[in-house]
């Protein structure tokens, strides 16, 4: 459910109050005193986030075309000789930015126009690899 309710309203300025005493007593005075109908409705929103914390920014992998031909390799630690991998032609991803969306959006935005044209990439290899989309695959191999 993604519609905002007033119990939710309540729960959220109980955690401020708790993070910030400073805040507690503006809170208090202002809005935990009122009724619903007397304070703004409020909204709410998703804001999708990886397990590290990294959004997933660049070309999408062929899942298929990774599990046969990286399972291996990635777990028997010898890259020497290993395809190239494969990804989908002319689809990339750049989400899951969870709070930092705004600001990292602008960099993701722009090494995404940089694999598309053939540009170097306005980061650092080890960077770019930290953001790719198969990093979790690649991560749950070698496990």
């Amino acid at each position: 459910n993604s519609e905002p309710t007033v119990s939710a309203d309540i729960d959220n300025l109980t955690a401020i109050k708790q993070i910030n005493t400073t805040l507690s007593e503006s809170v208090d005075k202002q809005i935990l005193g009122l009724k619903k109908s007397e304070y703004s409705d409020s909204d709410c929103g998703v804001r999708l986030a990886t397990r590290d914390h990294l959004p997933l920014v660049g070309p999408v992998p062929d899942m298929q075309f990774y599990r046969q031909n990286f399972s291996q390799v990635i777990q028997s630690g010898r890259l020497k000789g290993c395809p190239a991998a494969q990804y989908v032609p002319g689809l990339y991803v750049n989400t899951a930015h969870g709070s930092r969306g705004v600001t990292a959006s602008i960099l993701s935005g722009r090494l995404i126009s940089s694999l598309i044209s053939g540009r170097v990439y306005p980061l650092t290899s080890s960077l770019f690899q930290a953001l790719h989309p198969a990093r979790f695959f690649v991560r749950d191999q070698l496990k």
